[in-house]
C-alpha cells in the first residue's frame, strides 16, 4: 500500500505542539498553524532591515505506513522570489526549537538556491516506516523588505516542492 504523509507544523515552545497545515503553510506575525491570510501580517520597515514572520518548523508525519520504508525528503522552490521585496529562506534542524519572531538562524538559504528536484535541499534522510514517524524539520521564514508593496500574497505566489522515496 502507499504510503500517505501529512504536513504538519510545530508551534510554540521547543515547536512541541504539532498541527497539520494540509498543502497551505500561512506565514504571519503570530506563532499559529491556522491563522487565515491576511491576518497577524509582516510589516513592511520603513528603511533598511526586513520585517519577518515566525519561522513555521514543517515536518511530514506517516499517516498510512508504506510497504517498506520511505526516505529522501527533498525541497525545492519555483526557482523565484515570491514577489519584489519579498524572499522565503529554509534551513533543516534535528532537533526542535521555540520559533522565532527574528532573523533566523536556521532558515539562512534563500529558497531560490533550491530551484529544481535534481538541485533541492535534502532535509531528512531518515527512513520511515510506521504511524507517526516523522522526518526533520524544515525551517522557513518569509523576509519583507521596504521595497514589497502592501496587500497579502497569496499562495500562486509562493509555491514549493517536496518529494520523498518509497520501497
Amino acid at each position: 500500500m502507499p504510503a500517505s504523509l501529512i504536513l504538519m507544523k510545530g508551534i510554540t515552545t521547543n515547536a512541541q505542539v504539532e498541527r497539520s497545515v494540509g498543502s497551505e503553510v500561512v506565514f504571519t506575525t503570530l506563532d499559529s498553524a491556522n491563522i487565515p491570510a491576511g491576518n497577524a501580517p509582516i510589516g513592511r520597515p520603513s528603511g533598511s532591515g526586513f520585517g519577518y514572520s515566525y519561522e513555521s518548523w514543517l515536518f511530514l508525519k506517516v499517516e498510512t505506513p508504506p510497504d517498506t520504508g520511505v526516505n529522501n525528503f527533498r525541497f525545492w522552490s519555483g526557482g523565484s522570489d515570491p514577489d519584489t521585496g519579498i524572499y522565503m529562506y529554509v534551513g533543516t534542524a534535528y532537533a526542535s526549537s521555540t520559533p522565532s519572531f527574528s532573523e533566523s538562524t536556521i532558515a539562512t538559504t534563500n529558497a531560490i538556491e533550491y530551484s529544481a528536484p535534481d538541485d533541492s535541499l535534502l532535509f531528512c534522510n531518515n527512513t520511515l516506516t510506521g504511524v507517526n514517524n516523522r522526518t526533520t524539520f524544515l525551517v522557513m521564514q518569509l523576509r519583507v523588505d521596504s521595497s514589497a508593496t502592501l496587500g497579502t500574497l497569496y499562495n500562486d505566489n509562493c509555491v514549493y516542492h517536496y518529494s520523498y522515496d518509497e520501497w
